[in-house]
């Protein structure tokens, strides 16, 4: 039987695999709204790649909603249009 100390470190240690992988899933699901927002720029290349990681980077440090009034402002497009494609790229 296991004792309470080894339980409490398994669980510790399934909490934090369990935010990492959403971390990880948080950030790939940024990257694709930032690709899909510099197609919507019509970037290309090396400057679609480098506005998805600006945008990727904002949605780790301010969040998600940080990000969807930046792009709102930035590609001068609905608030809806933002989120609906956000929530097509989570599902």
């Amino acid at each position: 039987m296991k004792t309470m100390k080894e339980r409490t470190r398994g669980e510790e240690a399934k909490f934090a695999h369990d935010e990492e992988q959403k971390f990880v899933r948080s950030a790939g699901i940024a990257k694709r709204l930032g690709l899909w927002a510099a197609r919507q720029k019509g970037l290309a290349d090396e400057a679609e790649t480098a506005f998805a990681t600006e945008v990727q980077s904002m949605a780790i440090n301010k969040g998600q909603d940080a990000v969807v009034a930046f792009l709102v402002e930035d590609l001068s497009v609905s608030e809806k249009d933002v989120r609906d494609q956000l929530a097509l790229l989570s599902a």
